[in-house]
């Protein structure tokens, strides 16, 4: 009520319990005593409060009624900022920590890893020394290394003799190729052919064959030691070797190895007539590659090598340069 006794009067609850705030008390007291006797005509009043839970109250008396409405509004202690800059900024230091963490925890167990496996991959691509990286692992890392290296396998490796198949040949060309040219970088290119296999396969059985394949293959990898040099086999009973960075002289060092090699492995082949024992032929030819050489030139070169071989009684080796 707005008798100017209000706060002396008993209520469930009285003003000064509901009121701490003296400035609160103060603006009320005032505005009734402005009310005088016309508190019908009195109009509502806001009091700017200086400190406080709140910072404005609103005074307006009620219509017909010996009573009045006060409403506190902006609370200062809810609303002011400066309570919340310390909480923002440790927020804020702690999602900055968190995000180095995970960053450093994200390299070392994800991308790290990744990246191992990447240069591994480009390794094998370049025909170096290697495996695909994590076949060891037992994590997801590791699983995919192990679907890559079979995916890599089937890809590019012959399933019968283990060594690479003409697919992969031809694509490494094609990176070797690029390699040399900017170089003017030599390549050898050595075409082998097993003599009278087929005499071999019907006198011995195709199961003789394959292990006839094998061995040869492995006769042939055994020739080949250098990390940027490879052998595949290129259909049925040829094979071929790549030997970048290979003069003539070279070339003819990896030829004579292979034929004696092959000799050594002393198959007997009664069907031979260039010795009572499996023997191979080889073409060989080596250029000096600049842009816009293809390779295959190099092994339409080699192949005529070989067959040059085989026409001159076989079990040799011939070169033709590029």
């Amino acid at each position: 009520m707005y008798d100017r006794d209000f706060l002396h009067r008993e209520f469930d609850e009285r003003i000064e319990e509901a009121f701490s705030n003296t400035e609160i008390l103060g603006a009320i007291r005032s505005y009734i005593s402005n009310m005088g006797n016309n508190p019908e005509g009195s109009a509502p009043d806001v009091v700017r409060l200086s400190s406080g839970q709140f910072s404005d109250i609103t005074i307006m008396p009620i219509k017909s009624t010996n009573w009045l409405t006060v409403i506190m509004s902006g609370g200062t202690s809810l609303f002011n900022m400066s309570y919340f800059i310390p909480i923002l900024v440790t927020v804020l230091v702690l999602l900055f920590i968190v995000a180095l963490v995970t960053s450093a925890a994200n390299y070392r167990l994800i991308f790290l890893p990744l990246g191992k496996l990447d240069r591994s991959l480009g390794l094998l691509r370049d025909n170096a020394d290697g495996r695909v990286y994590g076949l060891d692992r037992e994590d997801e890392l590791g699983e995919l290394s192990k679907t890559i290296q079979d995916l890599f396998t089937k890809a590019n490796v012959d399933a019968l003799t283990g060594i690479y198949n003409r697919r992969f040949m031809e694509n490494n060309l094609d990176h070797i190729m690029v390699m040399l040219s900017r170089s003017n970088g030599l390549l050898s290119v050595l075409m082998l052919d097993i003599d009278y296999f087929k005499r071999y396969n019907d006198a011995y059985g195709h199961d003789q064959g394959d292990i006839c394949l094998k061995s040869v293959a492995h006769a042939l990898c055994s020739c080949v030691t250098r990390a940027s040099d490879f052998t595949a086999r290129y259909g049925g009973e040829e094979f071929i070797a790549i030997l970048p960075n290979t003069d003539e002289t070279g070339a003819h060092v990896v030829a004579k190895k292979l034929l004696d090699n092959v000799r050594a492995l002393n198959i007997t082949h009664s069907g031979n007539t260039a010795a009572p024992y499996v023997t191979v032929s080889i073409g060989s030819t080596t250029g000096r590659v600049v842009y816009g050489h293809k390779w295959e030139d190099y092994v339409k070169r080699a192949d005529e090598a070989l067959y040059t071989s085989k026409r001159n009684g076989r079990n040799q080796d011939t070169f033709l340069s590029m």
